[in-house]
């Protein structure tokens, strides 16, 4: 590691060769001026560790003024003083002007170098202390990026308002990496300090966001160039610093000098050697410069903000990967269940139709009808099926279609208990309502839960193995603030294999159905609840399903909102 660079300042030609060959013998970079005014044009345009002067210097600027005029362009230089006079006065005046050593004249070679070696040995090792404290607290702060419970599209929030508040930037912007351009930065957050007058310590003082567009719209080359320099940042894999409009090398003396006005910090933020964006920001007014610390600390911030805002974006991107294997799962379902759905009905029709034909037999006009039959009920299978999946197509399209109208609910009920009667007469069905003059009309349309009530019941029937027993129940519910008029609430409950919590959870999925021994065994798409959930709701109503477990029925529930008929009939 090559060693500092140190300026010598005598205005005895003697003295400074001697000392300057000295410390070059040592492997020290040497520049020799022989006057203060030199030594400050000096530091305006080059950089280096440690001034070493003379104190006094007739003629032109003593030691003390000359430390004092090169401290204030460069702080954090190391000043030594070389004097004849070692007084308890001059040393107090000398460290409150920044004066970190003394070399009392006159002094061996051993003393010079032993002196200034420790001198830079305990200014490093102070300035590291100060940087480790710092970092310590950082790493703090960086736990809540890793660990915030933050939806995704905060994080970029958080990420410029931590670094905002740690390195007390004026202003500050982040840029993401588009994620439909990989290769293009895009303005994501930027923000400035909500008090002008803020001290610079960021206490009390929250980062004022701004909106991206409004901001993009009128600061075009300023984001262009926020922009380029993040674009550099990314492709270097290193901080940018620049200082009144011009690029300067972190660690420099011009980063520090007192004469800045305006720096930028332009940090790229990586995560696990993929390129996330760039965090840009600003200092001005009475601290306009950057330390090394804040550099490390934006730098910090910026890695742990990187590997948040990355895997929220790979998290989202496992959704939706998730999402289209999902949906593959499901098409692949649906095509085997209404490929299997169709085969069968198809198979019978092609079966009874095929001996129907056969030249080498005369058929009775009994047979002939019975297979006639079957042909037509396969028939009426596959026309209910077709129906069932155009229905959920339109339920997913939101084109479902009702007309809505006061209803008597009990009389749909006993259309509903009449024609499962008539089609199931083996099932012991029971209709529960209250007297006649207490059921409200309800506002909905009779075809679509008259189907409805259709899918329930044969629902129940098709996962209760033996002896159905069916009850079909109708309650009013009390007045809510949703519903002024009220609701009624329909019931079907049956005594068949009943369902677990994550059946229940599901039921109403479409193409789900219950997966036991009983329930592989029976035919179905797993389409009639969905259909039932959505034409419930398309009524404003809700549906749901109880269940204490296996074996032990199920009680599926809706509600349909009362009618308002106040002004359409009049009831006494």
């Amino acid at each position: 590691m090559p060693k500092e660079t140190i300026v010598v300042v005598d205005d005895e030609p003697a003295a400074r060769a001697a000392v300057t060959r000295l410390l070059q013998e040592r492997g020290y970079t040497v520049h020799a001026l022989n006057g203060g005014q030199e030594a400050i044009d000096f530091a305006n345009t080059n950089p280096f560790d440690v001034l070493l002067t003379d104190f006094r210097m007739p003629g032109g600027l003593d030691g003390l003024t000359t430390v004092r005029a090169i401290r204030r362009i460069n702080p954090q230089v190391v000043a030594i003083i070389m004097t004849g006079h070692s007084s308890v006065d001059l040393a107090i005046e000398s460290l409150k002007l920044g004066v970190h050593g003394f070399v009392v004249k006159p002094f061996t070679a051993f003393e010079l170098i032993r002196n200034i070696e420790q001198t830079i040995a305990q200014q490093t090792l102070a300035r590291e202390n100060i940087r480790m404290r710092a970092l310590v607290d950082v790493f703090s702060t960086t736990q809540q990026l890793l660990s915030a419970n933050t939806e995704a599209a905060q994080l970029p929030h958080l990420t410029l308002e931590l670094a905002m508040n740690r390195v007390s930037a004026r202003q500050a912007a982040l840029l993401l990496l588009s994620a439909e351009q990989d290769s293009l930065l895009e303005l994501a957050v930027v923000a400035e300090r909500a008090n002008p007058e803020d001290d610079g310590s960021g206490e009390g003082s929250l980062p004022v966001f701004h909106p991206v567009d409004s901001y993009s719209h009128s600061n075009l080359s300023q984001v262009e160039q926020m922009r380029l320099l993040g674009q550099r940042a990314l492709n270097t894999n290193a901080t940018i610093l620049m200082v009144d409009g011009q690029e300067v090398e972190p660690g420099s003396a011009r980063m520090s000098s007192t004469q800045n006005r305006v720096s930028q910090a332009v940090v790229p933020l990586m995560a696990q050697g993929r390129q996330v964006g760039a965090l840009v920001m600003e200092k001005n007014g009475a601290e306009p410069n950057f330390t090394e610390a804040d550099l490390q600390i934006a730098a910090i911030l910026a890695s742990q903000g990187a590997i948040a805002i990355d895997n929220s974006r790979l998290v989202h991107r496992l959704a939706q990967v998730e999402a289209l294997h999902q949906a593959d799962r499901l098409r692949s379902e649906f095509v085997a269940m209404v490929s299997h759905e169709l085969r069968t009905p198809l198979t019978s029709i092609k079966g009874y139709a095929t001996t129907l034909l056969r030249p080498d037999v005369q058929w009775n006009n009994q047979t002939g009808t019975e297979y006639l039959s079957i042909i037509s009920e396969e028939c009426d299978k596959l026309m209910q099926l077709i129906d069932n999946i155009l229905e959920v197509s339109r339920i997913e399209a939101g084109a479902l279609r009702i007309y809505p109208e006061p209803v008597q609910i009990y009389e749909v009920l006993d259309r509903a208990a009449m024609e499962t009667r008539r089609r199931s007469p083996e099932v012991n069905l029971e209709v529960r309502y209250p007297p006649i003059d207490e059921i409200p009309y309800v506002m909905g349309d009779s075809q679509r839960i008259i189907q409805v009530l259709r899918n329930l019941i044969q629902n129940a029937i098709k996962y209760t193995p033996s002896d159905p027993h069916i009850v079909l129940e109708l309650k009013a519910l009390p007045y809510d603030e949703d519903y002024p008029h009220g609701m009624v609430e329909i019931s079907v409950r049956d005594n068949g294999i009943g369902l677990t919590q994550e059946n229940k959870d599901r039921i109403f999925e479409r193409f789900y159905r219950v997966d036991t021994g009983s329930a592989r065994r029976t035919e179905g798409t797993g389409l009639g609840l969905a259909i039932c959930r959505g034409i419930v709701e398309a009524h404003g109503g809700r549906i749901w399903v109880e269940s204490e477990g296996r074996n032990k029925g199920s009680i599926f529930f809706f509600t349909l909102p009362v009618a308002d008929i106040s002004n359409q009939f009049n009831l006494d």
